[in-house]
């Protein structure tokens, strides 16, 4: 039996710098102030960053807020990317902070998941996030981790 891939796969190093370049592309786009047709200017944020995860995290916002959840679930994704390829070269301390913000990624990719009724994705990826949250040591009373539980809830009760 004979497998048919349609596309290019995710390993396509070209690709992935097409992809890196779209990112930095819309977060340029994003991030310059824009003048409307009133003549008021507006920003998605008045903050530049430094760190580009958190750039992606706020396109990913943005697109969450309007409903479009394919973009969100991308632009999240690529933020996780960027946090994992950022973990291997940390050090201990650095890297249990980023391990948390790995685990709040994957939680906002579970919530979207499950907003588009994908449970099984949704578990999966919740669970995920509380085995992160349990290796770094995060208190259960750390609102992450309340978070985490209530949208755990929430996907029970579905």
């Amino acid at each position: 039996m004979i497998s048919i891939m349609i596309g290019v796969p995710s390993t396509n190093q070209r690709i992935n710098e097409i992809r890196s370049c779209l990112v930095d592309s819309e977060l340029a786009l994003m991030q310059s102030a824009t003048t409307t047709l009133a003549g008021q200017r507006r920003e998605i944020s008045s903050v530049p960053y430094a760190d580009k995860a958190c750039s992606i995290d706020e396109l990913a916002d943005a697109y969450r807020n309007r409903g479009d959840y394919s973009e969100a679930i991308w632009f999240y994704s690529e933020a996780l990317t960027i946090r994992r390829q950022r973990v291997k070269h940390l050090s201990r301390g650095r890297k249990q902070g980023e391990t948390v913000d790995i685990g709040r990624t994957i939680s906002n990719i579970a919530q979207l998941r499950r907003e588009r009724r994908e449970f099984g994705a949704a578990k999966i990826l919740f669970d995920e996030a509380k085995d992160l949250y349990r290796s770094v040591g995060l208190s259960k009373d750390h609102p992450f981790y309340r978070d985490l539980a209530q949208e755990i809830d929430v996907l029970r009760k579905m």
